[in-house]
């Protein structure tokens, strides 16, 4: 995890502050800066360093808990944190409580009547959500939940928890799809595993037989997508929080784009790669709880 993170931060830092264009000028549109201001913008950001140094000097403050402060509105990176982590998280939780209630039931229920109508329905639903890209679901959820039936709010967070559940829906749409037939596959695959075989053998009916032995071996893989995706939705949400204006980090992100608000979007960025190896790290662990066997070897 060492490497990595500072692989991915020093690519990150790097990129965005080589993109054409001025971060100062940007923040006063096409007004003339007065050269003292210049000057105490280039020594806050150390922009008269080289490269490689201003990334020293930069991960010096972010190895001490520092994430800097946004040039646009000179407000720390640590209290924009602290305001809108809460409301990815919030969003996030959702997506995955909504895909692992959904998903996971479904799945395991297309594996236990698999080639019927019903499962190759599921198969041919599934296909299609998968197909359909994000922001398009997203336009047709407002237009309808919100706009034509009025059940859901459709933009900002006035109305607490309720205004999180349509954008949490139209993101789990297609993560539910996913699961579905990962689970279908997994099962189908583990259905056919020896033990499974001597299971039923000794008598173990087919709930003991599913809940036991072959749905707790099968968790690895959804284990795997569960936690890839939660990292990955923290801070990936950039098209559903911006089309629902829900201000969390991804929504920030976006926003710091035409601003031109390097420190804003190289700090929420190495925030975003660390709270993806830390969830990944997580997952790990969770292997060899869930597979003894993996502990053994």
């Amino acid at each position: 995890m060492i490497p990595v993170f500072f692989i991915a931060t020093f690519l990150i830092f790097i990129i965005i502050r080589v993109l054409p264009g001025d971060p100062i000028q940007a923040q006063f549109g096409e007004r003339r800066i007065p050269d003292n201001l210049r000057e105490a913008y280039i020594d806050q950001y150390n922009l008269d360093e080289s490269l490689p140094m201003q990334y020293v000097l930069y991960m010096k403050d972010l190895l001490t808990g520092d994430f800097g402060t946004s040039i646009a509105n000179q407000q720390s990176i640590n209290d924009m944190f602290k305001e809108r982590l809460p409301r990815s998280l919030r969003l996030a939780s959702l997506v995955i409580f909504f895909e692992t209630i959904i998903g996971i039931p479904v799945g395991v229920w297309a594996a236990r009547h698999r080639d019927s109508f019903i499962d190759n329905g599921i198969l041919v639903v599934t296909l299609a959500v998968l197909a359909m890209p994000v922001f398009l679901l997203a336009v047709l959820a407002q237009l309808y939940f919100g706009l034509k039936w009025g059940l859901f709010p459709i933009s900002g967070i006035e109305d607490g928890w309720m205004s999180y559940l349509l954008p949490a829906v139209v993101v789990a749409v297609s993560s539910i799809a996913i699961n579905i037939r990962v689970v279908r596959a997994t099962l189908i695959e583990t259905f056919r595993e020896d033990y499974i075989r001597t299971a039923r053998a000794k008598g173990a009916n087919s709930r003991r037989v599913l809940g036991i032995h072959a749905l707790r071996n099968s968790l690895i893989p959804i284990v795997t997508i569960l936690g890839v995706r939660f990292g990955s939705m923290i801070g990936g949400l950039l098209v559903t929080e911006s089309i629902f204006n829900i201000p969390g980090l991804g929504f920030t992100i976006v926003s710091a784009i035409p601003q031109r608000d390097n420190t804003i979007i190289i700090g929420f960025s190495i925030f975003l790669v660390m709270a993806y190896m830390l969830i990944n790290f997580l997952v790990d662990l969770l292997y060899a709880w869930l597979d003894p066997r993996i502990r053994y070897d």
